[in-house]
């Protein structure tokens, strides 16, 4: 239980190595794949929140997890 309070504090730190991460790349293709992996990854860990925290008005927490899972699939397709 008490990694469930931390979480966001992990989640935000790796965020922001990675955002670091992004700038310092040299090669476009590498900005590429970050960022599509950034997308995916939000995806993901909309629906872990979602299992973890059980919000009681779950579809459109749903909704925003297939918004953000769509947006990053159309940057990946369009690279």
């Amino acid at each position: 239980m008490e990694w469930r309070r931390r979480a966001w504090i992990y989640t935000s730190a790796v965020g922001l190595v990675l955002s670091a991460a992004y700038f310092a790349m040299p090669d476009q293709r590498l900005h590429d794949m970050l960022y599509s992996f950034v997308g995916v990854a939000s995806c993901v860990l909309v629906v872990v929140g979602i299992k973890i925290h059980h919000p009681i008005d779950r579809f459109a927490w749903y909704l925003i997890a297939t918004a953000v899972g769509l947006f990053a699939l159309g940057d990946l397709a369009s690279d």
